[in-house]
């Protein structure tokens, strides 16, 4: 068998990553690694829960997230404070 003749756990981990389940939860709870839950689920739709979408985030007057960094602070409408 190709693939490891684990179908009923590929159908599992896809009704889990439907119901937003993460992927390393969904290895953990059927006991196979995180690296073969992403490649059963990778065509499900997913809203990771109380994520915001990157369309959501704030952006800089150049269109780009403001940079992860504890020096700058985002203050809202193109402004800055350092």
């Amino acid at each position: 068998m190709a693939n490891g003749g684990k179908v009923e756990e590929q159908g599992r981990a896809r009704e889990l990553r439907a119901d937003a389940w993460t992927l390393k939860d969904i290895a953990d709870e059927l006991g196979v690694s995180k690296s073969s839950v992403s490649l059963w689920v990778r065509d499900v739709d997913f809203e990771p829960r109380g994520a915001k979408r990157a369309s959501e985030a704030p952006t800089s007057s150049s269109g780009r997230r403001p940079p992860r960094s504890n020096a700058a602070v985002w203050k809202g409408s193109r402004e800055w404070r350092t």
